[in-house]
């Protein structure tokens, strides 16, 4: 049986563990010969006598044959840090999970540049319009998209992935057979269907927690070549995936928020923590050095002067007609015409008057 199979018991070996199981690697050479190791060898590698115990307990009832049958059955497949196809960014990370499941499209692990989405998960309106914005365009400029599938922040950037045709990798605090959280499983569904893929460090059937998460955030991290902070609280988890992301001397990029909302504390610190400004997709790709050429709407459908005026005023906060009259200061007829045209390209949305960014 090829070796890659045989990392599978011990990620489902209680007691064995990332570290444990890398002292078996150094010591045995293969998966494969420190599965069948006699007790005395075992205890020679350094892992403990209580770990030796617990996997020769565990190998009695284990069948490899059944655990991937079970795999199968439910269209789960993994890669280990010893096969070409495990991501290479990943790999930099401090501690790379050593098999990383996954339900999806292979090939989307493979593509780049990769840029993390993260942020709150009690969004507001204008969390919601600035992470679409930022998005489409990334997308525009051929960027795959990876989130944690969350509530806010996340699942609004995978929806924005998917409604822009592009490419999105959510990574799960869970295993890869449960939608976490369960109102997310039609989205959950919608990103495979798409080309897109769902990945976890966690083995089937592994519930989430609050010990998951971080280890999700780290795995957003390690799979993106820069970050990306929309709207965050001072509490946010989006704030450990950006500790992880500085580790890995990736960029961390944060969208400025209004100093008196609670949302936009979390990113304004990071911005005075050193993070680069982010006001649009190309600040992103200069941060990682990429010369990505790409064509957004705008550039497309060649906005006048006066739309992307309207759309630079809409950038900081949504606003009513008669601010938006005042702020571009050139009359309410022509203003008019020129948020009917912005509302037909699908730029902006018009809610009783108050304008915002789509």
């Amino acid at each position: 049986m090829d070796e890659r199979f045989f990392y599978l018991p011990f990620v489902l070996c209680p007691q064995i563990g990332p570290s444990r199981f890398t002292k078996l690697l150094k010591y045995f050479g293969t998966a494969k010969e420190a599965f069948g190791a006699d007790e005395k060898s075992l205890l020679a590698s350094g892992i403990g006598q209580s770990s030796v115990g617990s996997l020769i307990d565990f190998r009695k009832t284990f069948s490899l044959e059944k655990c991937i049958q079970d795999l199968e059955k439910k269209h789960i497949s993994f890669v280990t840090t010893q096969e070409r196809d495990y991501p290479e960014l990943l790999k930099e990370a401090a501690a790379p999970p050593l098999v990383l499941f996954y339900k999806g499209y292979a090939d989307a692990l493979k593509k780049r540049p990769t840029i993390g989405v993260v942020g709150t998960r009690k969004i507001s309106s204008y969390g919601i319009s600035v992470t679409q914005s930022f998005v489409k365009e990334l997308v525009a400029a051929g960027c795959v998209i990876v989130s944690g599938l969350a509530f806010g922040v996340d699942s609004v950037a995978h929806e924005a992935t998917l409604a822009a045709q592009g490419v999105t990798i959510a990574v799960l605090g869970s295993g890869v057979d449960i939608c976490s959280p369960v109102e997310h499983q039609r989205l959950y569904d919608r990103i495979i269907a798409n080309n897109g893929i769902v990945v976890s460090a966690f083995p089937p059937g592994t519930v989430p927690s609050r010990f998951t998460f971080p280890a999700r955030n780290s795995i957003i991290a390690g799979l993106s070549e820069a970050l990306l902070v929309t709207e965050a609280a001072a509490d946010s988890g989006s704030l450990i995936t950006a500790t992880a992301e500085r580790r890995l001397s990736r960029p961390v990029c944060a969208v400025p928020g209004p100093v008196t909302h609670s949302l936009s504390v979390g990113t304004n610190m990071l911005l005075r923590e050193g993070s680069q400004v982010a006001t649009g997709a190309d600040d992103i790709l200069h941060a990682i050095k990429r010369k990505v050429h790409f064509e957004t709407v705008r550039v497309k459908n060649a906005l006048s002067l006066g739309q992307q005026e309207i759309l630079e005023a809409l950038k900081c906060e949504d606003l009513h007609f008669d601010q938006i009259v005042r702020t571009i200061g050139k009359p309410a007829s022509y203003i008019g015409s020129q948020l009917s045209m912005l509302e037909l390209l699908g730029y902006i949305k018009n809610n009783g008057g108050i304008y915002s960014i789509v």
